[in-house]
């Protein structure tokens, strides 16, 4: 690891800015934090809904919650840990504990229609768009008798 880094000999202030980012990287609070805990997910649109997978393996489906509000997507819940109690744990990459996320969509969806279903440890919900949303094809008319 390279804690020093090239100056300019004629300006040698130039490097104090990174020093100072690199010093603040260094001293900010852990980014891992149990609370912070946000599982990735993916975003498909088709022409009527859109779809969201979230992965969350090992996670109770009783334990989670869909909520949509207007065009939002909330989903939270908990995921739980192994407890450590009787053994030292050396090494934890899986993140645990409760997380939250709220995704904005683009376009307005049909809220009593929305599905979830949880398998295999990837949360997917259906997200129908609402009928104004969708998009159709608008048919050309022509007169062969007018110019």
């Amino acid at each position: 690891m390279a804690y020093l880094k090239q100056t300019n000999r004629l300006r040698p202030a130039t490097g104090l800015g990174w020093l100072q980012s690199e010093m603040d990287r260094m001293l900010a609070p852990p980014r891992n934090r149990r609370s912070e805990w946000r599982p990735p997910f993916t975003l498909h649109e088709s022409d009527l809904a859109f779809d969201v997978r979230f992965v969350v393996p090992g996670a109770d489906p009783e334990q989670l919650e869909v909520r949509v509000e207007g065009d939002v997507l909330r989903v939270s819940g908990t995921r739980p840990g192994v407890s450590d109690v009787a053994r030292r744990r050396l090494v934890r990459e899986r993140s645990t504990g409760k997380f939250s996320r709220a995704l904005e969509l683009p376009a307005p969806v049909d809220g009593e229609h929305v599905q979830a279903r949880y398998a295999n440890g990837v949360l997917q919900v259906t997200l129908p768009k609402a009928a104004e949303a969708r998009s159709r094809r608008i048919e050309i008319r022509h007169d062969q008798d007018e110019e």
